[in-house]
């Protein structure tokens, strides 16, 4: 399956938050992947259409969570878990934060390369390290 992205996304399950103002509940999310575009998240309920909402992402524990608006794009329930996914696009994104989220994904896109695919074409060598065993 081609991927036609404009912007390199990553697969990692990140930890955010958002709201679409000061008086609004704030709902926890769990970021799936990751774009200087936008992101995919699931939570336990739909989210509401909103044009501006306030998203505040934790990429990293050692670093401030970034702070920024985004766009609700689509939504489906995930019918197995009764999660639901959604699809947010990054509303004015300051160069700081866009060259922040660059990095990250990056990043973590050097170390999912770095790891070595597991042998799948026997089950008896299925998970070994020691091709010589």
């Amino acid at each position: 399956m081609e991927d036609n992205r404009k912007e390199p996304r990553v697969n990692k399950v990140l930890g955010a938050e958002i709201g679409s103002g000061e008086d609004s509940l704030k709902v926890r999310l769990f970021v799936i992947n990751l774009s200087v575009s936008g992101f995919r998240a699931t939570c336990e309920r739909p989210l509401p259409d909103g044009d501006d909402l306030q998203v505040t992402l934790k990429l990293d524990a050692r670093e401030s969570p970034l702070e920024t608006r985004a766009r609700l794009c689509w939504r489906n329930e995930l019918t197995v878990s009764g999660m639901f996914d959604h699809g947010f696009e990054f509303l004015e994104l300051a160069e700081e934060q866009a060259e922040r989220i660059q990095a990250f994904v990056q990043a973590e896109l050097k170390k999912q390369m770095q790891h070595k695919p597991v042998d799948l074409s026997s089950p008896w060598t299925f998970g070994r390290t020691d091709p010589t065993y």
